[in-house]
């Protein structure tokens, strides 16, 4: 599918800001999923300096710096993205016992410790609800996707971007972040190498008559290393494989590594940030 996807973030500050330095993770990524035929990253005032470099995931780092007085700031990312539908045969999805012994040192980052999808013997206890003899990768993590949605109830107001697993797993109800932090902990917990994906997801679809949570905001889910298929994709938000509908920002091993933007600012007073997002099908 063509999409075009337009991420709008103004900051309005309560007084003159003398100077400002952002991190931005806006650029989408670019992998067999999908591939980026038009990108845009527009700040406003002009007069920044921006400089692009890769993190330890992959994604595309822009750093903006303002060293004059500004009142706002308005950061929007463009991109015109092309998404591909992978079809994976798994029936040779990797004995789970065998994707432990196989782990590769180059996803060695994906698993470090996190603040965020924090592991610990209760969210051990139920991903192993999950895991029978001589399970694959691809059924464990397709069956803690459905546990997830069935368990777990979307509340947009019980949990804050800083949330950890162990407030999801004691209030069993969160949001798309909530849920994937989850699933990556509960997969990192048995031995898996899981990652967190932050990104989008078309909602407009069968004529606008469905629903999925997500919509007009970024959206996540999560990814689980097979190593006879490679990075396999659930959103157990929505209950679902990821398909083409879903566009991809970053990876990482929390929201904390693919943060929208985030930075510090010059000032004594307050500021407020204001989002929108737009995913729109194109020809």
């Amino acid at each position: 599918m063509k999409y075009q996807v337009v991420h709008n973030n103004v900051f309005s500050f309560d007084q003159i800001v003398e100077s400002c330095e952002l991190l931005s993770k806006l650029s989408l990524v670019e992998n067999d999923w999908q591939r980026i035929s038009f990108r845009q990253l527009q700040v406003h005032p002009f007069g920044s300096i921006k400089n692009e470099s890769l993190d330890a995931f992959g994604n595309k780092l822009t750093n903006i710096l303002f060293k004059k007085q500004i009142h706002s700031l308005r950061i929007s990312s463009i991109h015109n993205v092309i998404t591909n539908q992978i079809e994976f045969d798994y029936s040779k999805s990797c004995i789970i016992q065998d994707a432990i012994n196989l782990k590769q040192m180059d996803l060695k980052n994906y698993q470090e410790d996190s603040l965020l999808a924090i592991v610990n013997d209760s969210i051990k206890s139920y991903a192993m609800q999950s895991l029978t003899q001589n399970q694959t990768v691809y059924k464990v993590a397709l069956d803690l996707t459905h546990r997830i949605y069935q368990d777990f109830k979307f509340d947009p107001y019980i949990s804050t971007i800083q949330s950890t697993t162990i407030d999801c797993l004691n209030n069993r109800a969160g949001v798309c972040q909530d849920f994937s932090h989850f699933a990556v902990a509960c997969l990192k917990s048995i031995g898996l190498t899981a990652r967190y994906i932050s990104g989008y997801v078309d909602t407009k679809l069968d004529d606008n008559k469905i629903y999925i949570p997500g919509k007009d905001v970024s959206h996540a889910w999560f990814g689980v290393y097979d190593p006879n298929l490679g990075w396999l994709e659930f959103d157990p938000t929505n209950n679902m494989l990821v398909e083409d509908r879903h566009i991809r920002m970053a990876f990482g091993k929390d929201y904390n590594d693919v943060c929208p933007l985030k930075g510090k600012v010059d000032s004594k007073g307050g500021n407020s940030l204001k989002v929108s997002v737009d995913v729109s099908k194109i020809d």
